[in-house]
């Protein structure tokens, strides 16, 4: 697994920030830099499909000094992988055209990209019920 493209864990006030050890997924840890993405790792980790999750796994330049780096490189059991950004439902709209463009500039690469919002990964109380699942991992 490649070291992420950035470094993630850093103080702030303004977020929860974070590491997950999980070796009976991954040998390796797990940065998340929101409640959210914290979340998302919780519930992806119990998923039979997934092989590994990677924390930032690079920085896709989109020109014009502009650049992209996603939350989540996950790579499943058949080999395929997929990018995944992790974001709160509101900010999703404003965002939809750079969405769009990674979409295609990812696409031409042969990855899938997909936004996930926290009615997908909290909604239901699927968080909280991934959390307990976890402790008897």
């Amino acid at each position: 697994m490649k070291n992420p493209s950035r470094e993630v864990i850093t103080r702030s006030p303004k977020r929860m920030v974070g590491i997950l050890n999980c070796r009976w997924f991954q040998p390796t840890a797990i940065h998340h830099e929101s409640r959210l993405e914290k979340h998302f790792v919780l519930r992806t980790m119990l998923s039979p499909l997934v092989r590994s999750i990677q924390h930032q796994p690079f920085t896709l330049n989109l020109g014009d000094s502009r650049s992209y780096t996603p939350d989540f490189l996950l790579t499943f059991s058949n080999g395929q992988s997929a990018v995944v950004e992790v974001k709160r439902s509101e900010r999703i709209p404003a965002l939809k055209e750079r969405f769009d463009e990674i979409t295609r500039r990812l696409a031409a690469d042969g990855q899938i990209f997909f936004v996930v919002h926290q009615g997908q990964i909290e909604g239901q109380r699927r968080a909280e019920r991934a959390a307990l699942l976890r402790r008897y991992a």
